[in-house]
């Protein structure tokens, strides 16, 4: 799945735009660094083995 940028909101007063796009950043940033954490941890508990290469491997 691709990322996309964040589309502007237009029911946001024009005083808050900025705000509320760096809100908006700040939530894709930090879905990217713990979506796959949360996959991560979830793999470590269902107990299953995996190599080291097939688990970091790029599809």
């Amino acid at each position: 799945m691709f990322r996309v940028p964040p589309r502007p909101r237009t029911r946001t007063p024009a005083e808050h735009l900025g705000r509320a796009f760096g809100v908006q950043r700040t939530m894709d940033a930090a879905g990217a660094v713990l979506g796959p954490l949360a996959a991560l941890g979830v793999l470590a508990l269902s107990g299953q083995t995996y190599g080291r290469r097939k688990a970091l491997r790029i599809p």
